[in-house]
């Protein structure tokens, strides 16, 4: 097993006892928070892979918190995908890359009385 401890961790498995290696990562993960960064352009949504991401992302215990860097064309595409990423039982934070979400999201706020 290879476990790169950086800012972004590496993991490989060469064949190693599974069921050791996911306890290990989980104890690690209480003493080094772990999280995943996705990123990702708002037509994957539409695309079986990221479902399946998902999917396991849902499972994986050593998993905190998960950070999605989208490319969204306009509000209604970030609110598609915050509801997207909603089945995660992670800590999920969706960033959207365009200045036209960004602009939509702080208007947003202002709404409701956040800023």
């Amino acid at each position: 097993m290879d476990y790169k401890q950086e800012q972004i961790a590496t993991i490989h498995d060469f064949g190693c006892n599974l069921e050791f290696l996911e306890a290990r990562t989980i104890q690690l993960s209480e003493e080094s928070p772990t999280a995943v960064l996705i990123p990702a352009l708002y037509e994957e949504l539409e695309r079986p892979a990221l479902a399946k991401i998902c999917e396991h992302l849902g499972q994986c215990e050593f998993v905190r918190s998960v950070v999605v860097s989208l490319y969204a064309q306009n509000f209604q595409q970030y609110v598609h995908a915050v509801h997207f990423f909603d089945v995660l039982p992670q800590k999920t934070t969706i960033i959207g890359k365009t200045v036209a979400v960004l602009l939509a999201c702080s208007k947003s706020c202002v709404i409701v009385g956040w800023i």
